[in-house]
């Protein structure tokens, strides 16, 4: 695992608590999948990998992902935050721009 962050969006008024999950590795070939993994929390997540071209690839394809997830509130009425985050290095090239990673934690 080259990379992994996890989200969750709670609201008890809304009865929204959801996951989600993803995931940069390689695989047995070498190749850069994405795992992303999301669902209600308790429940069996829905998971699907995708094969990027390089790991710049998936770097870019992580942010956008992240960039739909802040858009959450008004989407779904309350915003996700991340609550896990493991990486074998800096995970600054994954993450968004620091005004964008504000917008989305006080949402």
């Amino acid at each position: 695992m080259l990379f992994a962050v996890q989200l969750e969006a709670d609201s008890d008024a809304l009865d929204h608590h959801r996951i989600y999950r993803m995931e940069v590795e390689r695989d047995l070939l070498g190749d850069v999948i994405v795992i992303i993994a999301h669902g209600r929390r308790g429940s069996r997540l829905a998971a699907r990998s995708i094969q990027v071209p390089d790991l710049s690839a998936a770097q870019e394809f992580v942010r956008s992902r992240l960039r739909r997830r802040a858009t959450a509130p008004r989407r779904i009425g309350c915003s996700y935050r991340i609550t896990a985050l493991d990486t074998l290095d800096d995970p600054t090239p994954y993450l968004l721009d620091p005004a964008a990673q504000r917008r989305m934690e006080q949402e």
